[in-house]
């Protein structure tokens, strides 16, 4: 598991590959690779043995990289590296069994008299990086006063004169202490360095791309979660950025994810709200609105993705801006478009406005007299259009369940409609997932509306001449056991 002389080579010219080669889920092949792949499986199978048998073979290692130092070896510092990568890997069944007294390993000698001693060594910053990211794995292990003590080590690790792969480390020690100082629920301990963190973070967004902006981002989205309060303070740095970073890299579905959930975690935040939809809520608008050959392909459809995620994760009532503004131009983009992932997107885009504030919509009219359930009426009619590829209808069943469920009366023959609708793409439809969709519409009808709905399929002829009914359960019961995901409400 030692750093070779060729990678230290790589990795220096090449922080990107740093990145790559080092992340948990690395497509990246080496012996070190290999060797950590091992270990993991080792100790998956054999918790107990593996826990012994690794904190004696570190006790040991460290203990000859003390002799190679003491000797004059210029290499021992690899030996505290692979120590240190060994027991993060594996740190819950190493704290584990120290704790019920399994095995005897110093964890504080460990974290003081390695970790932390060579984070005073200038001897490799491969080295700083390992011990960095190594402390943030044993926060459960340590006083108040350690952490601060890494904590201080890790931003100053972040600071720009620090070679790309200190910083990258400490980046990934960053998420460490988020991650399991949540899970403790000391984050109070986070909050002083929370400043630092973010401009250290904002520093290195617009310095890097590819990987290393990829693992900046899943940073910022964790830190947004420490602490609400300084969240909705840092509002004004941290949207303006993940815009500026969405827009730059639209054409990368991994960035673009990302940003989505850094508008998840600011959306849920009640203080963000209004300040993040009054510089979100523009761009994504003239996005939809925009010509689709003057925009990146695959924008227009990632906006309503994002729109999407903002909708579900805001409390109700919605704000104007999302309701008189957002919402018709969403439906709108969605009626004029040829594109099959804008349709499915602005589908569920609207089935996440009729889930969240169908009142607002009923409420909200056009200047023509329309209302907004008017338009989710003309958004199901064009998914459902037989015409239109079977694909446009991929999450149509969802829109159409939670419209029924939601709407129920206020409907009136329009659901007489849209059956026959879904009864006509069924005949057209081919594809699994899309079956799927449309026969789980009669399938959360069952539940609710039994009654009128076997009157209203005896009444209309299937495909061969027999009663819908026929069709539909003959569909269903011969798909049945291929029907794949979660329930989304309780099995009665």
């Amino acid at each position: 598991m030692q750093i070779t002389e060729d990678q230290i080579k790589v990795w220096t010219a090449n922080p990107q590959q740093f990145v790559e080669d080092e992340d948990d889920d690395t497509f990246s092949y080496s012996v070190r690779i290999s060797a950590q792949d091992l270990l993991l499986a080792v100790s998956t199978e054999f918790q107990n043995e593996s826990a012994v048998a690794l904190a004696a073979a570190a006790t040991r290692h460290l203990q000859e990289a003390e002799q190679a130092k003491n000797s004059g070896s210029e290499h021992w510092w690899k030996i505290h590296e692979a120590c240190m990568l060994a027991l993060g890997s594996v740190k819950s069944i190493i704290t584990e069994n120290v704790k019920t007294g399994r095995i005897q390993f110093d964890m504080h000698g460990f974290l003081t008299s390695v970790v932390l001693a060579d984070l005073n060594l200038s001897v490799s910053p491969f080295l700083l990086g390992r011990a960095l990211w190594a402390a943030s794995r044993f926060t459960a292990a340590m006083s108040p006063e350690l952490i601060q003590q890494f904590l201080q080590a890790t931003v100053s690790g972040m600071h720009e004169s620090q070679s790309p792969s200190v910083r990258i480390s400490a980046v990934r020690a960053i998420w460490g202490y988020c991650d399991q100082l949540k899970i403790s629920e000391c984050t109070q301990v986070l909050q002083p360095f929370l400043p630092s963190i973010l401009d250290g973070l904002i520093q290195l967004a617009a310095q890097f791309s590819s990987e290393v902006l990829t693992l900046v981002m899943e940073t910022l989205c964790i830190v947004c979660t420490v602490d609400p309060a300084f969240t909705s303070s840092a509002e004004n740095k941290i949207c303006p950025l993940t815009i500026a970073i969405f827009l730059k890299y639209s054409n990368d579905p991994v960035v673009a994810s990302l940003a989505q959930d850094i508008f998840k975690e600011l959306a849920q935040i009640e203080a963000c709200q209004g300040p993040m939809q009054m510089r979100l809520i523009p761009t994504l608008v003239s996005i939809m609105q925009a010509p689709s050959d003057k925009i990146p392909s695959g924008l227009c459809s990632t906006a309503i993705d994002i729109l999407t995620t903002v909708v579900r994760n805001t409390k109700p009532p919605l704000s104007e801006l999302l309701v008189c503004q957002a919402f018709p131009v969403v439906a709108q983009c969605t009626l004029r478009t040829d594109d099959h992932a804008t349709m499915q997107n602005g589908g569920e885009c609207l089935r996440a406005y009729v889930s969240v504030a169908l009142e607002q919509v009923g409420l909200w009219h056009d200047e023509q007299g329309h209302s907004g359930l008017w338009y989710v009426m003309q958004v199901v009619s064009q998914l459902l259009d037989p015409r239109t590829s079977e694909f446009t209808a991929t999450f149509v069943g969802r829109l159409v369940s939670t419209l029924i469920a939601r709407a129920g009366t206020q409907l009136g023959d329009n659901l007489d409609q849209i059956l026959r609708a879904v009864l006509s793409k069924m005949q057209q439809a081919e594809t699994l997932s899309v079956m799927q969709s449309l026969i789980m519409v009669f399938a959360h009808l069952v539940h609710s509306q039994v009654e009128p709905l076997l009157e209203f399929l005896c009444s209309l002829p299937g495909p061969t001449g027999k009663p819908a009914l026929e069709f539909v359960m003959s569909e269903w019961m011969n798909r049945q056991h291929l029907f794949y995901g979660q329930y989304e409400g309780k099995v009665r």
